[in-house]
Formats: C-alpha cells, structure tokens, sequence
C-alpha cells in the first residue's frame, strides 16, 4: 500500500508534532508520510515505548506512560497522568480515568476508573493506586477516602444501587478531583 503524498504543509505539521512526541526525525519522517488519522489527539508529555500503538479517533490526556508493546484500540479516551503496563490490550471505545494504573499483559475491555490499579485477563480492579497518588503528592486524607471508596463498591458485595448510597455517607467533597 502506497498511501497519497502529503502536501508539504500537512507533513510539516505531523512532523513536528511527532517530534514533539520524542520521536526520532526518521521514524516522525516516516509516521508522517503514512497518513495518520487527523481525529487522534495526544496531549502533552506522554511517553510511547516501543512498538506502542494507539488506534484511530482516540484522546490521550498529559503526562501519560504507555510501555512496550500497548496496543489501543480506536475511540479509546485516555486521561491525564496514566501508566499502562507492557503487552496490554485494550478495547476500542475504552475510557481510562486519571492517575490510573493498568498492569502488564492486561485485557482491557470496560472501562477503567481514575485513582485505581486495574490487572487481568480479565481485568479487575485491583486496589488504590496509593503510590502513584503519593507520587503527584495527594493528601493522605484523600487517599484513605479512595480506599474506602474503593473498598465499598468493589469489596462489601452490595449492589451498585446500594454502593451509591454508601458512597453518599462519606465526605464526597474530598473525592471530588
């Protein structure tokens, strides 16, 4: 397959947002000769290892770390301040929420709520992401909140009807991010 020529102002362009990205002038070279989707949209200070991929239509937020071999399907939203483990998986429509972390060789098919550590084949939500909240310096307080959160929709075996009125209980103010 031999994709159209770009015009010089359309590769110039996807030149320099790729080397942006930090890729190499050869490999940006080459992406923008190749006739990327003008609907994907990728915020500020990601980093893609190697042979990552992110499909058509999709949005990535800032300050995300994609590892080796992530592949994303297209429609994905991605937030700001997520790490998705190597050799992942994930499904086209997929929304990962903020200061999420999605462990190694996952596959992810639903949806991924911010502040958790999601994991499996399939994926279940593991815990709190406590590290990578003290990491962009959370305040203890809310931390505890998230794991109480966390413990009760996904831990005490009540309906998600009943967990929304526990939830209520609990100084929603601080969960707000």
């Amino acid at each position: 397959y031999d994709p159209p020529p770009l015009t010089p102002t359309r590769y110039f362009w996807w030149k320099e947002v790729l080397e942006s990205l930090g890729f190499d002038k050869e490999r940006a070279k080459e992406l923008g000769n190749g006739g990327i989707s003008t609907k994907t949209i990728i915020g500020n200070n990601n980093n893609f290892l190697s042979y990552a991929h992110i499909a058509h239509d999709s949005i990535i937020g800032d300050n995300n770390i994609f590892s080796n071999s992530v592949n994303v399907g297209g429609h994905c939203i991605f937030e700001n301040n997520i790490i998705v483990g190597g050799l992942t998986g994930i499904h086209q429509f997929v929304k990962v929420g903020s200061y999420s972390m999605i462990g190694g060789m996952s596959r992810i098919t639903q949806d991924v709520p911010p502040f958790f550590v999601a994991v499996g084949n399939p994926v279940k939500v593991e815990t709190v992401n406590i590290t990578g909240l003290k990491r962009h310096n959370f305040p203890l307080e809310k931390i505890i909140l998230l794991k109480k959160a966390w413990h009760i929709i996904y831990k005490s075996n009540l309906t998600l009807s009943s967990a929304i009125k526990e939830l209520e209980k609990l100084d929603s103010d601080e969960i707000v991010y």
